[in-house]
């Protein structure tokens, strides 16, 4: 063999994205001081959030973050009988569906389906109640994934499932939400 191929691929670290051979990409410094790689199609947008090229000027004056004495980390506190100071608490969802939505929109997931949009269109989409949680199915017409949300916790959505032909899912799913440009997950208008 005259040289060794990779047995994985990179990630795009903005869309998620599995970035093919032969794919541009470039290395991005973010402010946290790690390197990432990202996607031609994702450069504005690593741009856009702080990144830096990681061959560039800049990118070498990115430091770790200050080591911190033992004690650093306690602040007083200060403590108020007013309830006004109190924050007002979160409005709770209208549905174990709509907390689902509002998950899988903060999360990393959402990037791979504004990725592979980019790529292949405007997906179609369902989300489902699923006990203590819900399934969402985001598929095109080469591709699918699916996606469990609990509504448990702080975890992000598990992948539990990928294919590459929309007759792989069996029964089709009723496809009741929609999508954005930016991979996020909505009601559609009534």
């Amino acid at each position: 063999m005259p040289g060794h191929e990779p047995t994985q691929f990179p990630s795009c670290a903005v869309c998620g994205r599995t970035i093919l051979r032969g794919e541009r990409s470039a290395e991005y410094a973010r402010p946290e001081g790690d390197v990432v790689t990202v996607c031609a199609l994702c450069a504005e947008r690593a741009e856009g959030a702080g990144w830096v090229p990681a061959d560039s000027a800049e990118a070498k004056t990115i430091a770790a973050p200050p080591r911190r004495g033992v004690f650093a980390g306690l602040t007083r506190r200060r403590v108020t009988d007013d309830a006004a100071d109190a924050p007002a608490p979160p409005s709770l969802p209208e549905s174990p569906a709509d907390l689902a939505i509002e998950r899988f929109n903060s999360s990393d997931a959402r990037r791979i389906v504004a990725g592979l949009s980019r790529s292949l269109g405007r997906p179609r989409v369902a989300v489902r109640d699923r006990g203590a949680g819900a399934e969402v199915t985001v598929a095109w017409d080469l591709s699918w994934y699916r996606w469990e949300v609990g509504l448990e916790g702080e975890e992000e959505p598990v992948r539990v499932g990928k294919g590459a032909d929309i007759s792989e899912l069996g029964e089709e799913p009723e496809w009741n939400a929609t999508v954005d440009e930016e991979g996020r997950l909505g009601w559609p208008d009534a």
